[in-house]
Order: structure tokens, then sequence, then C-alpha cells
């Protein structure tokens, strides 16, 4: 079962009012969000408590990749060569602080 319960702030009574209608059209019985919101939630649970993350590994077409004449990194394009970049240089950037 789901509590949802809107916080409201002393001294803002136009402010508080605004909060209940849109915590009704977002988490009421007619919501919006609720279903898809409960789903994500349920799924991220699930992740949390994984022993292994597959869906995180990006190897795709790493046994295609290869550097070409120019000293460019070259792969198919539904390699993930460009997610393995991409992180990579993340890495390099967040470390180099």
């Amino acid at each position: 079962m789901h509590w949802h319960t809107p916080m409201f702030l002393k001294g803002v009574p136009e402010f508080n009012r605004r909060l209940l209608r849109q915590s009704e059209a977002a988490m009421g019985p007619a919501s919006f969000l609720l279903p898809e919101d409960v789903a994500i939630a349920s799924r991220n649970q699930i992740g949390l408590h994984a022993r292994s993350a597959e869906w995180l590994r990006i190897e795709r077409g790493l046994n295609r990749e290869y550097v070409d004449a120019q000293g460019r990194l070259v792969s198919h394009v539904t390699d993930e060569t460009t997610n393995r970049a991409f992180w990579a240089h993340y890495r390099k950037v967040m470390t180099a602080a």
C-alpha cells in the first residue's frame, strides 16, 4: 500500500491550496503520475538488490573497434564506442580535480 500526504507551510495559505490541488492531481485515484511512479520505484528497488549489473555493461562492438589512418577510433554505427568514449572522458574530467 502507498500512502501520500502533502506537507503544508505555515503562513502561506495560497501556496498550500495549490500544493493540495497538485497533490490530488498527481497522487489521487485518477492521477497522472502514481501508476508510473510506483512502477519506476518498484524497478529501482529491484535494481538496488541486484547482485550484478549486466545492463550497465557497454561492450557492444568492442571487438570491432580499430584505429584508422588518422588515429580515430572507428566501429559500426550500432556499437557502443561513443558511449565508452563519453564515460572514459567523464572519468578523466571528474578525477582530474
